[in-house]
């Protein structure tokens, strides 16, 4: 048996609580500046010179045997080990120590606006989440598994990563001066 739809009435405003009224309005040295008086952080991707850096750092690893929960070159990578020392060698940014928690970080990449330096994720109900480097021409870096060191694979062209992929991210920072004033 069907229930009828109840109708309420229509919500009523919400009134300022004459205590939240009092309250004065914050100094201008505690607002932010309005425009940004800094540029917003850029993505190693926006900075040719950046992106070679970081790719450079990356394919330093090719070869290096697969640890799990490494993340040096001396003892090995996992694969969020790995994505987070390229990017901590490269620039002052730290990234999570789990691909889940890379995964949160940074912007939203959609497949057809992959650039080297974007993260891509995977995940896989049975062996779990994933993360690599993009290098550019559909292809991924990344630390697989045990059997494997750390190599290059293609990203779409490859049943497996392609029906596990469950997206990328671009990571915003600032860049090493150096490597600013010579992409300039």
């Amino acid at each position: 048996m069907r229930r009828a739809a109840v109708r309420r009435p229509p919500a009523k405003p919400l009134a300022v609580s004459p205590l939240l009224a009092a309250i004065p309005p914050l100094p201008s040295y505690l607002l932010p500046a309005f425009p940004p008086t800094e540029p917003p952080p850029r993505a190693a991707s926006q900075c040719p010179r950046c992106a070679d850096a970081l790719l450079s750092v990356a394919y330093q690893q090719l070869g290096k045997r697969y640890v799990r929960g490494g993340s040096n070159p001396q003892i090995g990578f996992d694969c969020s080990g790995l994505t987070r020392y390229v990017y901590q060698s490269t620039f002052p940014v730290s990234l999570p120590s789990s691909a889940p928690a890379q995964f949160n970080i940074g912007l939203k990449v959609e497949r057809d606006e992959l650039q080297p330096g974007d993260l891509v994720f995977f995940n896989n109900r049975r062996r779990g989440w994933h993360v690599g480097l993009y290098v550019g021409d559909g292809a991924f870096l990344h630390a697989p598994n045990r059997r494997r060191p750390v190599s290059v694979s293609p990203l779409f062209t490859d049943p497996y990563w392609r029906a596990n992929y469950v997206g990328a991210r671009r990571i915003l920072l600032t860049e090493p001066a150096d490597l600013v004033a010579s992409s300039n």
